[in-house]
Order: structure tokens, then sequence, then C-alpha cells
């Protein structure tokens, strides 16, 4: 049996550097990088941002590139794992809803809301086909993909607080307007990122290109849950020899946002992105609308899914969650509040 290459594809938040650190890179026998990055014209990028071209990439520069980062693997027959949330990708920074306000915030905004900047589930799993071929012509015999899904309405929760030090006026009230633009919005759906938390269609997508014997999705609840069954999972489709693994993986992973279950504490601002105080609006007497108006925002420490944004966000993946439990042998989603 030939040696295995092992796309471990995140997304963000869910769980990821958590498990790098304390399983992938450990394991004995087997080779790991860790979001690593590739030389393309001179220049160095990141090997996940290749996912987000079209994918004759990797007829052009692909092979080529895969060739130099498994040097050391594939002629001794061992097994790679490539590690990076960015493969799939997560939201972007969302604007303030103002539409008068405009101007740039960051180099990737512009306009009222920003595109993704990672690809769409069908779009994914084109790479990953073309990634598996790839990997055949230089002498991988096998291909397979390991990703996460976490409740929706947690990952949309975190994915705002992570992202909060970028949005100008973070807020409630900016949260809830942004659930439902990319919850109702095709442009907010399939632009910012909502379309990627219809896990079926991700995995229906790579399940289609690269076999249903290749995909292996794990909600991360269930790691949190049961640490060692989530990676017994993972042992047995790696077909990790029992004398490879960790002797002891790391204690339960620690939360970047604690809080509380619904609550989330946001960021500080970046430099200059909330220069002007609402508050010396509201003590000038100058009305809400008129600050909004003029781009001058209000900013919180902390959001909260409230219940009927709970409801909202969770119903809108419902029917989705519900196929890819059937999908999921060995887990019960409906456990962990997934419908």
């Amino acid at each position: 049996m030939g040696p295995t290459l092992y796309l471990h594809v995140g997304p963000p938040k869910t769980a990821t550097t958590y498990l790098q650190e304390s399983f992938l890179e450990k394991v004995k026998g087997v080779k790991c990088l860790v979001r690593p990055k590739v030389k393309i014209s001179g220049r160095s990028v990141y090997l996940h941002r290749l996912f987000v071209h079209s994918v004759n990439i990797w007829k052009e520069v692909g092979i080529d590139i895969l060739k130099n980062i498994s040097r050391d693997t594939v002629d001794k027959g061992k097994d790679l794992i490539i590690s990076s949330e960015g493969f799939y990708g997560g939201f972007s920074v969302p604007r303030p809803w103002y539409k008068r306000r405009t101007k740039k915030l960051t180099d990737r905004v512009n306009g009222l809301w920003s595109t993704s900047g990672s690809p769409y589930s069908s779009a994914f799993a084109k790479h990953l086909k073309a990634v598996q071929t790839a990997s055949k012509s230089i002498g991988f015999e096998g291909f397979k993909m390991l990703g996460n899904i976490r409740r929706q309405d947690q990952k949309i929760a975190s994915g705002y607080a992570e992202m909060s030090s970028s949005i100008k006026g973070a807020s409630q009230d900016h949260f809830e307007e942004w659930v439902r633009f990319i919850l109702e919005s095709p442009i907010g759906y399939y632009g910012l990122g909502g379309s990627k938390l219809d896990y079926y269609r991700w995995w229906l997508s790579s399940v289609k290109k690269i076999g249903k014997e290749n995909v292996l999705i794990l909600p991360v609840e269930l790691l949190d849950s049961d640490k060692d069954k989530f990676l017994n999972e993972w042992i047995s489709f790696m077909n990790i020899g029992k004398q490879n693994v960790p002797e002891k993986v790391s204690e339960d992973r620690k939360r970047v946002n604690p809080g509380t279950r619904n609550v989330w504490n946001l960021r500080p601002p970046a430099r200059g992105l909330d220069s002007i105080p609402y508050r010396l609006m509201q003590k000038l007497g100058i009305s809400s609308n008129i600050a909004k108006a003029l781009g001058i925002t209000s900013r919180e420490k902390s959001i909260e899914v409230s219940k009927s944004i709970q409801n909202k966000i969770m119903y809108k993946y419902k029917e989705s969650n519900k196929k890819i439990d059937k999908q999921l042998e060995s887990v019960d989603l409906s456990k962990y509040g997934y419908f």
C-alpha cells in the first residue's frame, strides 16, 4: 500500500489549532504540514490560497508544488498531512450596513459588504478532485479529506467575535443585521459565507468528487463531549497504528472566547477604526440615526445569540443538518441541537 495524502481543511472555528498542536503534529510516522507556504512566481503564498483560483492552477503549478512539499514523504512511502483552516475558508469581514459610508476599512473591503475570498462547496470539491489527481501523479496512492462542522449559531457568533477588531461599529445591532444579511440576501449567503454553513451540500459535493470513503466530517461538539471517540474516528479513518498515536493528547481545548454559551466578547478595534466616539454624539444630543448616516457608530463589548436569532439561524439549516446527520453513522447531531 502506497502513501496517502490527507487534507485537513478545518474550516475556521472548528478546533483546528487545537487538533494541529495536540494531535496531528504529534502523530509518529506521518509528516504534518500546518498552513504551509509555497513559492509561486517568486512569491511566497499559503498553499490554501490556491483554492480561490481556477482549478486549472493544479495542472499549471500545483503538481510541482506538491512535489516540493512532499519530497521526503512519497519516496519513503510516508503519509503526509496538510492542515489549514483556509482551504474551505470562513466568513468575510462585514461592513456596517450604512450605505452612505463606503470608504475602505481594510484592503479586502470595498463597498457595502466584502466577498468571502474562498470557494463555494462546489468549487471546493473541484479543487479536491484536482489535488487528488495531482497527488496520484507524483506517487500518492490515497487521498483523503478531514473536516469538522460546528453548530451554525455558535459558528456565526464566534466568527463575528473573531473578526470584530476589523468591524467598524461592532455591536449587537450590527451583528443581528449581518446575520440576516448572510441568511436572507443572495449576496450575503453566497458572498459572505452563509452557504458554507450548508454542511450537507459541502459533504455531498466532496463525496461526489473524491468518493465517500475518502471524506470524514465530524462535529466539533463531539470533540468537546467525548474526545476519545472523536480521535478514535480520526485514527481509524487515517489508518494510524496504535504505536504511532500520541500517548497523551492535551487536555480539553481552551476556548479563545470563554464567556457564556451564548455571549461572545468582542475584540478591541484596530487602530483608527472607531476614531470618533459615539458617546460624544450622544452628549451633544445628536440623533442616533444621524450619527449612523454619517458613519459614526457605537461599539459594544459583547454580542449575544438571542433565542430569536438562534432559531432563525438553525431553522435556515435545519433540513441540511438532518440530511448530513444521516450520513454521520457514529454521531447524533440532534444531541447537540443541530435540529
